[in-house]
């Protein structure tokens, strides 16, 4: 799989770097296409509700689950609103605060949040936010690593799939390690995708689409998994693939 690099955009309290992206035509484009993409890997039993400056359910009473992604709308963030992150039904867990940057990303794009809890004892939460790019040839996929235990994995793995009479083949397929944290965008296709469970997940890509791979659990009370985003109805699988990567701009 080849390989590429280019920088993409976060939207947390730091802000973003815009120079370079200002238009070159005559016209510019005013108004953004904003998706909010929101992933609860946070390993616990209670769901987590989402509420937009103390006042607007963006979860609609209906609150993420622990290794759920849910697309909670387009422009529902402006510059500096605040999301807060409540537990349902344990007031043993606190909760967190996200605050939006001062400049969001200047495309049309999918904004990515991912909530998880802080390593050690501590429950408090923490954020990653991404800003999938709004064009390319292949599919784009974010690969992100919220797993607290002793044997983290270093990256994913991610072989070409053969099916039966391929597998008869003895020819290699293409082989890659992904590095967490980061998003790829790759060719279309079905891959081979596992992680430190060793346990691979067949997934498919298609171009144009954007896909979460986060790797979950804390290894006490809840294993380590791989969830995708979307789910791919069917079988075993889970949506998703890679081939040429992108160094992201992380919120912290």
């Amino acid at each position: 799989m080849a390989i590429r690099i280019v920088l993409l955009l976060a939207f947390g309290a730091a802000g973003v770097n815009m120079r370079g992206m200002e238009s070159k035509g005559i016209v510019s484009k005013l108004s953004f296409e904003r998706q909010l993409l929101v992933c609860n890997a946070y390993a616990a039993d209670r769901p987590i509700k989402v509420e937009k400056n103390s006042k607007m359910d963006l979860t609609t009473s209906k609150p993420l689950a622990y290794k759920e992604c849910r697309n909670l709308g387009a422009n529902v963030l402006n510059s500096g609103d605040r999301l807060g992150f409540h537990f349902v039904g344990d007031d043993d867990l606190s909760g967190g605060m996200f605050k939006v940057g001062d400049e969001l990303p200047m495309q049309d794009t999918m904004m990515l949040l991912v909530v998880e809890r802080t390593k050690g004892a501590s429950h408090q939460m923490k954020f990653q936010s991404f800003a999938f790019p709004s064009s390319g040839k292949g599919a784009h996929v974010a690969v992100i690593d919220t797993f607290h235990g002793l044997h983290d994995a270093a990256a994913l793995t991610v072989v070409d799939h053969k099916n039966k009479d391929e597998k008869k083949d003895t020819k290699k397929g293409r082989h890659e390690n992904l590095n967490f944290n980061r998003v790829y965008e790759l060719e279309s296709g079905t891959y081979d995708v596992s992680n430190a469970d060793g346990k691979p997940h067949t997934v498919k890509l298609e171009n144009g689409q954007d896909y979460v791979f986060i790797q979950t659990g804390d290894e006490v009370g809840f294993p380590t998994e791989l969830s995708v985003f979307p789910k791919e109805s069917g079988a075993n699988s889970l949506v998703a693939s890679l081939a040429v990567l992108i160094a992201l701009a992380r919120l912290f």
